[in-house]
């Protein structure tokens, strides 16, 4: 079993309009960052700010960031207090062999866990452009530092580790003995 190196991103409070353009900035650059192929960059711009992130080019890559920003969006608009978590996970491939069959397995060894709280939309968009910058450079000064939990390149695929993305449920907490029963329970995947 390996140990998970987590990333708490510290706490974002955002209007439902500046919710998806604060995401997008702090996902990408996350997924930017652990694309370990063949990346095309792609620069975005935040207008309402004129904030510029880099991103990878990839439809895949794309499409399942605007799935999970949905999903954050929907709890955080169902829940009382307006607050949620989005989790990253980072996992290796690894190959078991049972005494009948060979199978592999996911391991996570990074997760990202971003708190959002919404906010009423009378938040102005000044209170966005720092909240983008700090958390992006949150992001990149956790890269940085923390590297050596990062499993060795098996393949040369943009995305060599698979990713997913998990909303946890409100009574859910993702501290201390909770967190590891969560990750006891979860169905790991048994064939490939």
């Amino acid at each position: 079993q390996m140990n998970i190196q987590q990333f708490t991103i510290e706490e974002m409070l955002l209007s439902k309009s500046h919710l998806q353009d604060a995401l997008r900035a702090v996902l990408h650059t996350i997924l930017f960052n652990r694309a370990f192929g063949a990346v095309t960059p792609k620069e975005e711009v935040i207008e309402p700010i004129d904030y510029v992130y880099v991103r990878v080019d990839d439809n895949g890559i794309h499409q399942a960031i605007e799935d999970a920003i949905y999903k954050l969006e929907v709890a955080l608009l169902l829940r009382e207090n307006k607050k949620a978590q989005l989790i990253l996970s980072f996992s290796e491939k690894r190959k078991k062999k049972m005494w009948w069959k060979a199978y592999e397995e996911n391991v996570c060894f990074e997760q990202w866990i971003i708190t959002v709280t919404m906010t009423a939309e009378s938040n102005p968009k000044a209170a966005l452009e720092p909240q983008v910058r700090s958390r992006v450079l949150d992001v990149l000064n956790h890269i940085n530092e923390k590297k050596n939990h990062i499993p060795p390149l098996l393949t040369n695929e943009l995305t060599p580790f698979p990713y997913e993305f998990s909303v946890p449920n409100q009574n859910e907490s993702w501290g201390g003995v909770d967190m590891m029963w969560n990750i006891l329970k979860s169905p790991q995947p048994l064939l490939s």
